[in-house]
């Protein structure tokens, strides 16, 4: 669904900046690994009944 109030383009320099820019995060950040959907799936959920469970132990 298209949000008919909210407009904005990127010329192709602002691409190549951004582009840039994470590819000096990505530098600056080697540790960083990539996980697999499966991997993603079984991580922790912040929900709603888990942070209030977690308040509740603490």
């Amino acid at each position: 669904m298209a949000y008919q109030n909210i407009t904005g383009s990127l010329t192709p320099a602002d691409i190549q900046e951004i582009k840039a820019a994470f590819a000096i995060i990505q530098a600056k950040l080697p540790f960083l690994v990539t996980l697999s959907v499966e991997k993603r799936r079984k991580l922790f959920k912040a929900t709603a009944t888990s942070a209030h469970k977690s308040l509740s132990t603490a």
